[in-house]
């Protein structure tokens, strides 16, 4: 069991926030990019746990988690409500088999993304362009709003930073820009239009998200 302080908060959206957390005894937490941690809290003489994708790179000095509230979710209203710094939580230690193949490490990378399902994606995007430089990535990413991209400076800084390794291509569905399976095939083509085949493919969203892509793919050979 760990046992975590947190350092600070950042707020990314109204409902929808960032905390960076250190181990109390000052251990190194180590953990692979896409992975999670458990939070383990004590409310009303019930243990509760909930799982929260981890949205540093293993590369950093602090681990964070970004908690986004969801309907009806008493531990996520609680942490966005009430917490703050200084706060120790007890955390079950980082797992999750959403990670980074290392045969996918030096190829063309393909991730997709919607709402809150960035998160494990900018932990694995941050880990890519500081340790692999060899790799192109190219980050496809829907949300509802300008309002609700979450990440949206660091993902900016991060494609300024990298122009030539990192491409981010936004869909706004409250602007009639919605991904379907024909821009997924569009832009696949585009970016690798003889390879495709052999490059990685990372999804993360809403299940009828990542089944259309899915289809999309394997429709296309992938």
């Amino acid at each position: 069991m760990l046992r975590l302080r947190v350092e600070n908060i950042r707020r990314d959206a109204p409902d929808t926030a960032t905390f960076f957390l250190r181990e109390l005894n000052g251990k190194t937490i180590r953990y692979e990019a896409g992975q999670f941690i458990t939070l383990v809290f004590e409310h009303h003489h019930q243990e509760i746990r909930r799982s929260y994708s981890i949205s540093s790179s293993p590369h950093e000095e602090l681990l964070a988690i970004t908690v986004k509230r969801v309907t009806n979710g008493e531990l996520s209203r609680f942490l966005l409500i009430h917490a703050k710094i200084g706060d120790l939580w007890n955390a079950v230690g980082p797992s999750g088999r959403f990670t980074i193949s290392r045969g996918d490490r030096a190829n063309d990378i393909f991730f997709f993304a919607a709402g809150s399902g960035i998160t494990p994606i900018f932990s694995q995007i941050k880990f890519l362009l500081a340790r692999h430089r060899k790799s192109r990535l190219y980050l496809i990413y829907s949300n509802r709003n300008q309002s609700s991209v979450l990440f949206k400076n660091e993902l900016a800084g991060l494609q300024a930073a990298h122009p030539g390794q990192l491409t981010i291509i936004d869909f706004l569905s409250d602007e009639g820009e919605r991904l379907n399976n024909q821009q997924v095939e569009k832009l696949v083509q585009q970016f690798a239009p003889s390879h495709f085949r052999q490059s990685g493919f990372y999804l993360c969203g809403p299940f009828d998200y990542m089944r259309m892509v899915r289809l999309t793919l394997i429709f296309m050979g992938v």
